[in-house]
């Protein structure tokens, strides 16, 4: 459905598309292959999939 998108701001780093499936659903892919921008300077960083118990 387009080319994937990269974001800016308090968003920045952030990639996503959409897309359908073959059925005709659609889906968005959210990625942020280097991170999240306002996790560069916190001191407290949301939970996060590879560190849950934190």
């Amino acid at each position: 459905m387009g080319e994937p998108v990269v974001s800016g701001a308090a968003s920045a780093g952030q990639r996503w598309i959409y897309f359908r499936a073959p059925w005709g659903m659609q889906f968005e892919l959210v990625s942020f292959p280097d991170g999240k921008a306002y996790e560069s300077d916190a001191e407290t960083l949301l939970w996060h999939p590879a560190r849950p118990a934190e």
